[in-house]
């Protein structure tokens, strides 16, 4: 696999074909068209290609903010795609845009995801240690793709902070090793069968709140019980965050790991 910047209209004209096979989408317009591509790359923003066999299989882009309270400036991803899942594409565009980043002085990459995709949560809190800025409920608005199915475009903001060491980088941060789980209270929970299961909770101890393994095969075989996941998780984590809590993970099992407020995981 190699990763490139992509420059040339064909090459945007690609990333667009490859977002359309991600998303499933038939007709109207990718989440960001081939000349959107090209307006990114052209304004000093950040549009990357993975290739295998001259094949595109994987496509970053993100344009260059900046955060007025702190004065600095950030890379704020729009969409990562991949055509394959378990693939590493992920991870080295992600690789790559880290050392992009720091060759420009950038120190921090933020970027949105489903808080009902696990993978994605995995990836963000547990194996890159991103910090959760917030939890925006319909980012999006209704979303008519193949994979969200007009569902509701709920998103946690995260951001990624680019200068810890090289083994703070490697290191996995599910929380699965450091956490003792009798200490954690279930807020949220799977039933047998496959339901969000609500739980009340003291004020002063940590939670876990469960997606499911996989939101999207949900979405496609049961749609109500989607959007019963999606209710249940934005209570959840928009209630805990709101409260002055915190997401202080995501574990292998499929949990995030929460803290009320004024409290460390």
């Amino acid at each position: 696999m190699t990763i490139k910047e992509l420059t040339t209209v064909a090459e945007f004209e690609a990333g667009d074909r490859l977002q359309r096979r991600v998303w499933r989408i038939d007709r109207g317009s990718t989440p960001v068209p081939a000349e959107v591509l090209n307006t990114v790359s052209h304004s000093g923003g950040y549009v990357a290609g993975a290739f295998t066999c001259d094949s595109l299989v994987g496509i970053s882009a993100a344009l260059v903010g900046w955060d007025t309270d702190v004065r600095r400036i950030y890379l704020l991803e729009h969409i990562l795609a991949a055509e394959y899942r378990d693939a590493g594409i992920g991870n080295a565009l992600k690789a790559d845009q880290r050392s992009w980043c720091r060759a420009r002085g950038i120190d921090s990459v933020r970027w949105t995801f489903d808080p009902l995709v696990s993978r994605n949560a995995y990836i963000a809190l547990a194996k890159l240690g991103a910090d959760v800025l917030g939890y925006v409920p319909d980012f999006y608005g209704p979303m008519d793709d193949g994979v969200n199915l007009c569902d509701e475009s709920d998103r946690l903001l995260v951001t990624w902070p680019l200068d810890r060491s090289h083994d703070q980088e490697q290191t996995d941060r599910s929380g699965d090793a450091e956490h003792d789980f009798h200490e954690w209270r279930p807020l949220l929970s799977i039933d047998e069968r496959g339901r969000p299961t609500m739980h009340p909770c003291a004020d002063d101890v940590r939670m876990t709140c469960a997606v499911p393994a996989d939101i999207e095969a949900v979405r496609q075989q049961d749609p109500v019980l989607a959007r019963s996941w999606r209710r249940a998780v934005r209570e959840c984590l928009f209630g805990v965050l709101d409260s002055g809590g915190r997401i202080a993970g995501f574990t292998r099992r499929g949990q995030y790991l929460l803290t009320p407020g004024g409290k460390q995981a």
